[in-house]
């Protein structure tokens, strides 16, 4: 079972910097430079056009009080029966953590009238294309995204609905 714990502090976004530095591979993949506090600070405030910040839930998350995972979430986006994942990312890749995770909050949210779950991932991230078809999720759509400024990429849009 894992907890889930707002990044807002000191200790909690040290403990996310900790998870984002475990993935340089991750950043040096798509472009982007090496994280430091500043990016987990800017993902923790991180929204879509017109999004309210009550929607957004930026999680560590923890088993066993170890954090394992740092995880975004956007309610009704893009619309109200949606669940976006704005990022998942584990500190130790391919040990079951990533599926778990992804488990626990499709039992946990079930009751909440969400349809289905939605997210993009970097095209090139081939690595994240495996993980969520292996999940059930499927291609929607590919779209141009701007990760950062400068920072065009092509963005695969994965759904997944919801039973």
């Amino acid at each position: 079972m894992y907890t889930f714990a707002p990044i807002k502090d000191a200790e909690t976004g040290a403990a996310a910097l900790a998870i984002y530095e475990a993935n340089a591979a991750y950043y040096q993949k798509i472009g982007e430079p090496r994280p430091t506090i500043q990016t987990v600070l800017d993902d923790a405030k991180e929204l879509p056009p017109a999004t309210p910040a009550r929607a957004k839930h930026f999680w560590l998350v923890k088993q066993a009080g170890k954090p394992v995972a740092v995880l975004d979430l956007i309610e009704g986006y893009p619309d109200q029966t949606t669940l976006y994942i704005g990022q998942l990312e584990v500190a130790t890749p391919r040990q079951g953590h990533g599926r778990a995770i992804i488990d626990q909050l499709k039992e946990q949210i079930g009751s909440h009238g969400y349809k289905r779950m939605e997210l993009a991932a970097v095209h090139a991230n081939k690595d994240a294309a495996k993980f969520w078809l292996a999940l059930g999720f499927q291609l929607l759509r590919q779209v141009e995204g701007e990760l950062s400024p400068g920072n065009q990429q092509l963005l695969d849009v994965y759904t997944l609905k919801l039973e």
